[in-house]
């Protein structure tokens, strides 16, 4: 029982290593079929952002910048309210000053990152998205949100011409 144990293991971990189905059988020392498993891989997660270039910060410094994900594949978990385990990053660090609304549609799930500061080239947002087990992981980079140049106002002293 102990090698069947084995080389299920093995095989159940090759299986899910592939990115395809995959039968397995077995047969006893007559040759008779004793089981026949199924492996299907997951398909790939599909990270994609909705909007590009929609939710820039309106004044500079500040904090309304947004951006909306949409995710498929990678058998989400079905049985909670967060399918996906998602990670939002800046500048390569995890973040965690969004606020994240989520919303289900039918066969992708919908993330809205808000309350977001400016972030562009090495200081740019990315989305880390993985299904509930692990086993498949995307990331979406490069995600960025500018805001409007700082007002600077000079002011100029001086007397007004006579006239």
């Amino acid at each position: 029982m102990k090698k069947f144990y084995i080389i299920f293991t093995l095989l159940f971990s090759f299986a899910f290593a592939k990115a395809q189905t995959t039968v397995v059988s077995g047969t006893d020392a007559n040759n008779d079929r004793i089981y026949t498993v199924t492996f299907t891989a997951p398909p790939p997660i599909d990270v994609v952002e909705t909007e590009p270039n929609d939710g820039n910060v309106t004044a500079f410094g500040g904090t309304n910048g947004f951006f909306t994900i949409r995710i498929t594949g990678g058998y989400p978990n079905t049985m909670t309210a967060a399918p996906y385990t998602i990670v939002l990053k800046k500048g390569g660090n995890d973040y965690s000053g969004a606020v994240t609304t989520p919303s289900n549609g039918s066969g992708f799930y919908d993330v809205t990152f808000s309350g977001l500061d400016a972030g562009v080239g090495v200081n740019s947002y990315a989305v880390e998205v993985s299904n509930v087990n692990g086993t498949c992981t995307e990331t979406l980079s490069n995600i960025e949100i500018t805001e409007p140049t700082e007002l600077i106002i000079i002011q100029a002293d001086g007397t007004q011409p006579l006239c």
